[in-house]
């Protein structure tokens, strides 16, 4: 097997191969050599078309291809573009503008199943993928987002879908009230439409969703400081309350983790399509500490997290082993710690 790779660094961008050949392989069921020649290759090309203060533009795009579907993981290939147990091969081109406060994307891809036989059902065509995006202060206490996602969908031979989501959220500043307790405030309005063609029934051809979220992000820090010695110690208590009308789509199957950032996250599932609906409670406690001498010459940096999810029933919908689905989540934390010291030395 002969297996190769190229880099270069272009002028705001960068191209990436992988290529590899063989003649064949052992059949290690048989025994038996299995003629042939087998190859792959994957291309990824990122470039900055425009980069300034004001405006960001990109394209990229990804090209994979195997010529035999167990070739990477027959000969256990893994590089920075792809694992050997990848069954799912992504080609697409990806442009991306950002001006000012709006952002759009253009996405294509084509995606192959590995696993799938059928010529007619192995391929899954996004044609196109547009996000749009804009933000906007309303004054100087209230901002407003809207995000649209459309995209046009074909697979399994002759089953089409399409899909367009739209998200308007009004987001407030943090009002800190006289007991030290600073509270934040979000309302946001999903709304889901999805067409397909292959429901014989036409009542079900057309689906409309639509979901409220009004969400209050209250925190309490408590700080105590050492002037002479320089440390401090930050103690931050905190309740995020979210209520989320509608029902909750099943998403039982997906593979989630329950992470510390889901605690006080609005999409708890990684889903925007699928959220997590009813009334819940993310509580937790933030802790920091920070030490460093006068002449710079140390610093030590540490921080700890705690939370957990706390819902008023049962959400079986919910992906089964974030543990989400119960009223108690698990708990999850985090922890980081740094240091650093400079020694001087005297001749």
């Amino acid at each position: 097997m002969l297996n190769t790779s190229y880099r270069q660094a272009i002028k705001n961008g960068f191209l990436q191969v992988e290529t590899s050949y063989s003649g064949g392989y052992k059949n290690t069921e048989t025994n038996n050599n299995l003629y042939g020649s087998r190859n792959y290759f994957f291309l990824k090309y990122e470039k900055n078309l425009e980069k300034n203060n004001f405006s960001d533009s990109s394209v990229k795009f990804n090209l994979q291809r195997v010529s035999q579907k167990n070739y990477l993981r027959v000969n256990n290939l893994k590089t920075k573009l792809f694992d050997s147990d990848q069954r799912i091969l992504n080609n697409n081109i990806n442009y991306l503008k950002i001006s000012n406060n709006k952002k759009i994307e253009v996405r294509s891809s084509i995606l192959e199943n590995l696993d799938e036989t059928n010529d007619k059902k192995k391929y899954t065509y996004i044609l196109p993928e547009v996000t749009y995006s804009a933000y906007n202060k309303i004054n100087k206490d209230f901002n407003i987002k809207f995000s649209s996602i459309s995209s046009a969908k074909k697979y399994l031979d002759t089953q089409e879908q399409v899909k367009i989501t739209n998200i308007a959220s009004i987001n407030s500043k943090q009002y800190v009230n006289k007991f030290g307790i600073g509270s934040r405030y979000t309302f946001e309005l999903l709304n889901i439409n999805v067409h397909n063609n292959n429901v014989e029934n036409e009542k079900e051809n057309y689906n409309l969703k639509n979901y409220f979220t009004i969400i209050a992000d209250n925190s309490l820090p408590l700080l105590k400081k050492n002037f002479e010695t320089k440390v401090t110690h930050v103690l931050t208590p905190r309740i995020y309350a979210k209520y989320t009308s509608g029902n909750s789509i099943n998403s039982n199957n997906t593979s989630k983790i329950l992470e510390i950032n889901d605690i006080f996250s609005i999409n708890r599932s990684n889903n925007i399509t699928k959220p997590e609906t009813g009334l819940s409670f993310g509580h937790g406690i933030d802790y920091s500490y920070k030490k460093q001498k006068i002449d710079n010459s140390m610093k030590i940096k540490s921080q700890f997290g705690l939370g957990q999810v706390i819902k008023t029933k049962r959400d079986d919908n919910m992906p089964a082993q974030s543990s989400l689905q119960n009223i108690s989540s698990d708990f999850v934390g985090f922890g980081n710690y740094s240091f650093f010291w400079k020694k001087k030395y005297l001749f």
